[in-house]
This record gives C-alpha cells, sequence and structure tokens, in this order.
C-alpha cells in the first residue's frame, strides 16, 4: 500500500534547510550510513554531520548499529534513522514549548474576572456568538489556527457565510501551521476560506478577529467543549492585532504548484532532463530551467534531488501527460 504520510516543513521549526532534507531523505527511505546519505542527497559530508548533529540535538534523528556478521563485522557503519514523522511536530513542540502563548493566555483568563472586557462565553453558545458577529463584520476578518487537520464537512458547512462576506468586501486574513492539512474541498471553497493566506513552523494559539474591535480564544486549544473567551477591551484587542501581524510578517505565502509545475516536478523525477522535460511539455528548455530554479529558490534547496526530497514527490503521486500533450503551454 503506498505510504501518504505527510512530511513536517522542519524549516518551519528553526532547524536548517539541509537539515530537512536529511530528515526527508531518510524518512523516505529508511536508514543510511553518512556514506550513502551523500550519494542520495548532494551535500557534502560536513554539511550532512551539521544536518545530522542538528536532528540529533531535538531528538528526532539517531545513530542506530548496523548488524553484521562474518567478513562485514569488521566494517561494520553507524547509520542514522529518524523518529515516524506523525511523532516530529510533538516532539519539537515538545522541545520549543509554548509556554509565552499559554503564559498569555494564562493572563487573559485572569483579566476575564475582573475586566469588563473580556467574558468567557461557554461552548453551547460561543458558535452562534461568533456566527453573529461575522454576519456583521464588514472590513476584516482575521484568523491564526493551531489546528493539525481540518474538518472537512465543518469546512463545507462554513463557505456560504465565507462567501457572504466576501461579497460584503470583508478581508480575510488566515495563518496556519506550516504542516497542516487543508480540507479536501474544491479550489474555489478552499479560496473563500482561506483568503490571503500564510503558514508558519509555530503558531501561539488560536484566535480570530473581526473587524479589530472582537477577538475570540479557546479556553483550551485542545478541547472545544472548554468553551472561549471573548475580547472587546481595546488596549487587549490592539494587542492581539499586534501579535497577528507579527507572525503574519515572518509567514510564508505556500507555494501552490501550476499543473506544468506539477508535471515537470514529475518528468524530474522519473530522470528527465530539461531538454526531454521540454519537448514532453512543448515549452522551451530555458522555460523548464528558470520554472525549476524559481522552485529551488522558494524551498532553499540546491539540487533538483532535493527538490524532490522536500516536496515528498514520488512517481505514484504525480499526474504526468502522455507523449505529444501540449495542454500545458503557457
Amino acid at each position: 500500500m503506498k505510504d501518504t504520510t505527510v512530511l513536517p516543513v522542519l524549516t518551519g521549526h528553526g532547524l536548517p534547510a539541509d537539515a530537512d532534507v536529511a530528515y526527508r531523505a531518510l524518512a523516505l527511505f529508511g536508514p543510511c550510513d553518512l556514506a550513502e546519505l551523500v550519494r542520495r542527497v548532494g551535500l557534502s559530508r560536513p554539511r550532512l554531520r551539521a544536518a545530522l548533529s542538528a536532528l540529533a540535538d531535538v531528538g528526532i534523528a539517531m545513530q542506530i548499529a548496523e548488524p553484521a556478521t562474518g567478513r562485514r563485522r569488521a566494517h561494520a557503519t553507524a547509520r542514522w534513522a529518524v523518529m515516524p514523522p506523525e511523532l516530529v511536530v510533538d516532539k519539537l513542540r515538545e522541545q520549543y514549548g509554548r509556554r509565552h502563548a499559554r503564559a498569555s493566555v494564562t493572563d487573559l483568563m485572569n483579566a476575564a474576572r475582573s475586566c469588563p472586557g473580556v467574558r468567557v462565553v461557554p461552548q453551547a453558545t460561543a458558535t452562534e456568538r461568533r456566527s453573529y458577529l461575522l454576519d456583521q463584520a464588514r472590513h476584516e476578518h482575521l484568523v491564526m489556527y493551531t489546528d493539525l487537520a481540518f474538518d472537512t464537512e465543518v469546512a463545507r458547512g462554513a463557505v456560504p457565510s465565507a462567501r457572504r462576506r466576501h461579497e460584503r468586501g470583508v478581508r480575510l486574513r488566515t495563518l496556519a501551521l506550516a504542516d497542516s492539512r487543508s480540507p479536501r474541498l474544491p479550489a474555489p471553497d478552499l479560496a473563500l476560506l482561506d483568503g490571503e493566506h500564510r503558514r508558519a513552523g509555530d503558531l501561539p494559539f488560536h484566535v480570530a478577529i473581526i473587524d479589530r474591535s472582537v477577538a475570540f480564544l479557546p479556553l483550551d486549544d485542545d478541547d472545544a467543549a472548554a468553551g472561549c473567551l471573548e475580547v472587546t477591551h481595546p488596549r487587549l484587542v490592539n494587542g492581539l492585532c499586534a501579535l497577528y501581524e507579527r507572525q503574519w510578517a515572518t509567514a510564508t505565502r505556500p507555494l501552490i504548484p501550476t499543473a506544468r509545475q506539477h508535471a515537470l516536478l514529475g518528468l524530474l523525477a522519473k530522470g528527465h532532463t530539461d531538454v526531454s522535460a521540454a519537448q514532453r511539455l512543448g515549452v522551451s528548455a530555458r522555460t523548464i530551467a528558470h520554472e525549476v530554479r524559481a522552485l529551488m529558490d522558494h524551498y532553499r534547496v540546491t539540487s533538483r534531488f532535493q527538490l524532490g526530497l522536500v516536496l515528498a514527490i514520488t512517481w505514484d503521486d504525480l499526474d504526468i501527460p502522455p507523449q505529444g500533450d501540449q495542454t500545458l503551454h503557457g
């Protein structure tokens, strides 16, 4: 069965690009010694040693003894292995934590007892309250998500109200974790829910801000039933807006490959050169070189192989046009 596990983007968690490449190679190909890893990813030994050291420092890579018998026993070398992808994000968050964010939420929760501009809204009425205020929104809606996955049916149900806000001219900006998975919706619906969208390696807490006048924060990111805080105190709302803008400024726009880029990556993954890929896609080799360089620059890698690792490309993942297909011009 094909493995569809999503590999986390380690650069978004403060690790260097070389460490991200090394992690992806080990996750995709299994344990390797240093020499084998050099051959696979095309990085020098010093760079790979530094990358593996960075991974080991945060506890997501480790050396394992290579079993050896008979003649090979004297030449046994240590191999590197990595933690399973589904455990990596939790491990990194364990390392870096959310102490400052939790302290901020705790301060707001304490303020709720005495400040007239902060109140606790029970979950039973929170959804209705947010929906009412969103229906009244006229200018801007800011959302910072900390979910790693989104319920597709819940998202689908939110599309009509998002469309109405869009038609009223309400500007929507959303921040999400680099490793989060979008709901499986048609692209136009997803665009309505995302608005202007950026991603970050870590985000402090979930918050939604409406017209810079009211904000909602969950009392517990891991327990929706706990209810939320509704914040209307101007100074607190302004502070949350400032925090949002800081996160927005350092987040990155996700790159969604065009149809041609998607097909190009598949051709390169199969071993095509720029010239043969250009012939298949009906464009010039120079155009192909520019496309590849743009993708490499965006993901901060130095080779086509590293680009494939960063995007977790496999042949079965990609839809390659048949010979002579000219539908990807432009």
